[in-house]
């Protein structure tokens, strides 16, 4: 399609070439007299003279700006038109992609929310266990050290009163002995 093109356009040219070459010497026919005498001619040194080189050049200059519009214009512009609507496909895509990840963000900051409330809840929870276990091993503790104590002090007890009768049984002896040294004698 492209080689069709160039092959258009360079034929194109010749004809546009050859129709200029032709209104030109059509031109330079028309006046004979300026071209070989311009003296005495006193105006402008260009004149229109209205015969077939102007509707030539009109013609010439319409043909070379339909067919510039055609082989060359117009594809520039559909170009244009499909790079702006494909931009325009990209910045819908972008924000949309943009609305998602924002979305995706605020769900994923509400999770991560949830996750800390849940998280300091379930630490609430096993602070709470563990006082309560701690509480329930202290009691235990100071249950058993109140039964040993308990069992100290009848330990004790029974040894106090077992080392009372032993010496309530030997103050007799005791007292015998001292009131015979007190005394000197025997009782």
């Amino acid at each position: 399609m492209k080689k069709l093109q160039v092959i258009f356009l360079v034929a194109l040219l010749v004809i546009i070439v050859g129709l200029s070459v032709i209104a030109c010497l059509q031109l330079k026919t028309s006046s004979p007299a300026l071209w070989k005498n311009p003296a005495n001619y006193h105006a402008p040194l260009v004149e229109v003279i209205p015969n077939i080189s102007l509707l030539i050049q009109m013609a010439n200059f319409l043909f070379l700006l339909f067919a510039l519009n055609l082989i060359l214009f117009r594809p520039i512009r559909r170009k244009l038109q499909e790079r702006r609507e494909k931009f325009a496909g990209y910045k819908s895509d972008i924000e949309g992609l943009t609305a998602r990840a924002q979305t995706q963000a605020e769900r994923l900051d509400d999770l991560l929310d949830q996750a800390r409330r849940q998280g300091l809840q379930e630490r609430d929870v096993l602070k709470k266990t563990a006082q309560d276990e701690e509480k329930t091993v202290v009691d235990a503790a100071a249950e058993q050290m109140q039964a040993a104590v308990a069992e100290v002090r009848a330990q004790v007890k029974t040894e106090l009163a077992s080392a009372r009768d032993e010496l309530e049984g030997q103050v007799e002896a005791y007292s015998r002995e001292v009131a015979e040294k007190i005394l000197g004698r025997s009782l």
